[in-house]
């Protein structure tokens, strides 16, 4: 790929479907989008940060949605991937260019799929962990029509019928 489009090809671009899908050669010295260009030390010291966080959600992650820690090591492997080419080069090579969206890599693309899948998991979590009503549909129908009984003798036992 790199002798197609990389620093010493005579192009730095290839189209696959017209100019809205190709792969084109982008030096990043920031992070997503170009953020903290220019500032590698600060861009390593997050990364090592985060990895260290997955790394800890990874224990945990276990015990939780069996997606998680697929997820976790998706956005670990893509940001150790970034790291290493961080320290190695200076920079990442971002080479997939869709439309006017920013270039990214497939390192970038592991860390968005597993975002989105700890998200997707975490939602599930809280659909599955969301209390039940007390009272069935039918039941909160029938408690809506028969009102608890006002009678001293009955709310002095408990019972509401």
């Amino acid at each position: 790929m790199a002798a197609w489009i990389g620093p010493d090809a005579a192009r730095h671009r290839i189209d696959l479907v017209g100019g809205i899908v190709g792969f084109e050669y982008v030096q990043n010295t920031g992070a997503a989008f170009g953020i903290l260009a220019g500032q590698p030390l600060l861009l390593a010291i997050f990364a090592v940060l985060a990895t260290g966080l997955f790394l800890g959600m990874m224990r945990t992650a276990l015990r939780t949605h069996m997606l998680v820690p697929i997820a976790v090591g998706l956005v670990l492997g893509g940001a150790i991937g970034n790291l290493l080419d961080r320290i190695r080069m200076g920079y990442v090579v971002d080479f997939v260019a869709v439309g006017r969206f920013p270039r990214f890599n497939v390192a970038d693309s592991a860390i968005t799929i597993g975002l989105l899948l700890m998200a997707w998991a975490a939602l599930r979590e809280d659909a599955a962990m969301a209390p039940e009503p007390e009272n069935g549909p039918a039941d909160t129908e029938a408690a809506a029509s028969n009102p608890p009984s006002t009678n001293p003798q009955s709310m002095r036992n408990g019972s509401h019928a």
